[in-house]
């Protein structure tokens, strides 16, 4: 079966002075200007009334009404001449869910390369850790003993790997290691 897509009108922006800009769909014109910057410039019509604005005049005693007008530096409209304002385009905004971190984490550490640090394994909050990683004697065992000849593999199992629990949290903010800030472990008096 043949599913004929709905038919999506073309949208127009206008300048207040001469520029025009066409954009194939509302999707089209999103993508490209965004949707803060349709709500901030874009308006049904270059002056919209806003509000009226009452000020008191003391020589006629009594309250002056003023319109209070607002401009805006685009208009949108539609293939049949109707505005289009930032109200038009709330159905097509894809709302990120609160676990959005998560992913874009998620994303870094597949585009990540294995050169350099490893994105995205500290803590996201602060604080420091002891990192007491138990792989010694893969280490010592990972040298070459002879020209020529391969070294032995240490055992890839995942007891030998680290994991996060090799990183053993400081709670304390302001008492950090001495070794952090000094070059030598003792001063001359």
């Amino acid at each position: 079966m043949h599913i004929v897509k709905q038919y999506e009108s073309a949208v127009t922006l206008f300048a207040q002075g001469s520029g025009i800009w066409v954009y194939p769909s509302k999707a089209a014109a999103l993508k490209e200007l965004g949707f803060s910057w349709i709500a901030r410039n874009v308006g049904p019509a270059f002056r919209v009334f806003s509000h009226v604005s009452s000020l008191w005049n003391p020589e006629l005693d009594l309250y002056a009404h003023q319109p209070v007008y607002r401009t805006y530096e685009y208009v949108m409209r539609d293939d049949a001449g109707k505005p289009v304002t930032a109200a038009d385009f709330q159905h097509l905004i894809i709302r990120r869910s609160k676990n959005s971190i998560w992913r874009f984490r998620a994303r870094q550490l597949e585009r990540w390369n294995g050169q350099g640090s490893v994105p995205n394994i500290g803590r996201h909050r602060g604080g420091h850790s002891y990192r007491a990683v138990q792989t010694t004697n893969e280490r010592r065992h990972a040298f070459v003993l002879e020209d020529g000849d391969p070294g032995p593999r240490g055992s890839r199992n995942f007891k030998n790997l680290p994991n996060r629990y090799d990183d053993y949290c400081i709670a304390a903010r302001e008492d950090r290691n001495w070794k952090r800030f000094r070059k030598t472990q003792w001063k001359q008096k």
